[in-house]
């Protein structure tokens, strides 16, 4: 059989977790096709848009 690996599901836990761990000012999350799947942080500060956009 040739099944491809499904991405895990990252939890809420795994994001807080990152944060605890992460010395940055934005913090962005990206899908293996390089699709952004949650950003925090001063996004409107550096890029001038919120992080929900």
């Amino acid at each position: 059989m040739d099944e491809q690996a499904q991405p895990r599901r990252v939890t809420d836990r795994d994001r807080f977790l990152t944060f605890a761990l992460a010395a940055a000012e934005i913090l962005v999350e990206a899908d293996p096709d390089g699709r952004i799947r949650f950003a925090a942080g001063t996004l409107q500060t550096r890029l001038g848009q919120p992080a929900e956009a």
